[in-house]
């Protein structure tokens, strides 16, 4: 049977990017596809491009103010980020329960590929009445009694004491949220679409994602132990083609041989400059290596000037091909995003991980359980920040057990066994309902 997907994904280029590349493999099958997306700097022309239809959300002006309130989230840190960054969700997730139904009928869809961090995208996907399949393009955020949640950076704690603090970090984070999930309740409530349950009801995770299936694209081994998770979620391995990233321009003559530090803080959180001014001056007494910065902001005059004193040889950008120099590297310096993350362990480079905000603690936290590199935190001196690239780097414990994690990527094509999942999965609710 051939489908028409419709994506549905927040406006970020950590979440568009996989989502982008599982679309791409999904044409290859005969499906269709329709990405519904906001009228942000995200590029509808370049997506079109690639064959995706592009269905936006919202005018223009909504999305100038959506652009505009995710620059504003670049600024900011820690819990204050995290809070800025539930008031935008809260925002889309008005959008989305107020616009997408009508949008996802009119196109014609059948089946739904809706991201897992989209919390109103099962009430979408149950108000049209469309199949849906949740995508974990973001580290997954299947909670568990014996694990924190993701937006925290704890390490495992089996213990009773370990219980409580992973249920006190689940109840703050619901609390948090209660805004977006009130406006989700009173939709169902509205729509007489069956009620939304208690955070704390054991059946909760239903009102919020696929009972077909979850998959993810991080390697199982990039994760913490999980005896208790339903037999309708997947580990798969990075969702990455090279053909959704656009062509940017780098200096290839002024690398000069030596091992490359490769340095960046994504591009949601990359204004907090002083981090960069950090990690630069740490680099300058590693003169046997070159680093190379990416800023992932268009203000570069304003940030090189900030950063002073670079190592002699370093380069510096506004953006950088990440995965061509991932290629090249010998250690990442990195916000612990999870495609960041992924990549650089597809490439078996090792990090030093400085998250700063939403899941990049609990992406650390993977990074230091896994022994891929160290983390450290955004508010660490120079000095210390040196010494831990100094460990990293100079401990071959970290650079092989990213390349065991290397091996088991290259062993799995997580695109394609994506697809089969979705394909299978739909095919057996199918026959289920029939």
């Amino acid at each position: 049977m051939n489908y028409h997907f419709g994506l549905i994904c927040p406006p970020l280029t950590g979440h568009l990017n996989p989502m982008l590349s599982l679309a791409l493999e999904i044409k290859q099958r005969g499906h269709q596809v329709t990405l519904f997306n906001y009228h942000t700097s995200n590029n509808f022309s370049y997506i079109n491009k690639l064959g995706i239809k592009t269905i936006p959300i919202c005018s223009k002006k909504q999305g100038e103010i959506i652009d505009s309130q995710l620059q504003t989230l670049s600024y900011f840190s820690g819990w204050q980020a995290n809070d800025y960054y539930i008031e935008v969700m809260k925002i889309l997730a008005k959008l989305n329960l107020n616009i997408l139904p009508n949008k996802i009928k009119s196109v014609g869809c059948n089946a739904l590929l809706i991201d897992q961090s989209v919390i109103e995208g099962r009430t979408i996907a149950d108000y049209v009445q469309l199949p849906m399949i949740n995508i974990c393009n973001a580290l997954m955020l299947n909670p568990s009694r014996n694990l924190p949640p993701a937006l925290i950076g704890w390490q495992p704690n089996y213990s009773k004491i370990g219980i409580l603090r992973n249920y006190a970090g689940y109840l703050y984070i619901t609390l948090k949220s209660i805004s977006i999930t009130n406006s989700i309740k009173k939709y169902r409530e509205e729509n007489k679409i069956p009620p939304y349950l208690s955070a704390f009801d054991k059946n909760y995770i239903a009102n919020l994602w696929s009972d077909i299936a979850t998959i993810s694209q991080q390697p199982s081994s990039f994760e913490f132990p999980r005896p208790y998770l339903t037999n309708n979620f997947y580990f798969t391995a990075p969702f990455n083609n090279p053909k959704i990233r656009q062509h940017i321009d780098f200096p290839y003559e002024k690398l000069n041989g030596k091992p490359i530090i490769y340095a960046l803080l994504g591009t949601l959180q990359n204004s907090v400059y002083s981090i960069f001014k950090k990690i630069a001056q740490a680099c300058i007494n590693f003169k046997d290596y070159q680093l190379i910065i990416s800023l992932g902001n268009k203000q570069i005059p304003k940030t090189i000037n900030s950063l002073n004193k670079l190592p002699q040889d370093a380069i510096a950008l506004a953006y950088t091909p990440q995965l061509e120099i991932l290629k090249r590297a010998s250690l990442c310096i990195t916000h612990a995003g999870l495609n960041t993350v992924l990549e650089c362990l597809t490439n078996g480079v090792p990090m030093v991980a400085i998250p700063i905000a939403h899941d990049q603690p609990g992406v650390a936290a993977r990074i230091e359980w896994t022994k891929t590199g160290k983390v450290i935190s955004r508010n660490a001196s120079v000095a210390q920040i040196s010494r831990v690239i100094n460990e990293v780097i100079s401990n071959d414990i970290y650079r092989l057990n990213a390349a065991k994690i290397k091996q088991e990527i290259q062993n799995t094509n997580g695109l394609k066994m994506a697809v089969d999942i979705i394909e299978q999965s739909l095919k057996e609710n199918l026959a289920t309902i029939n």
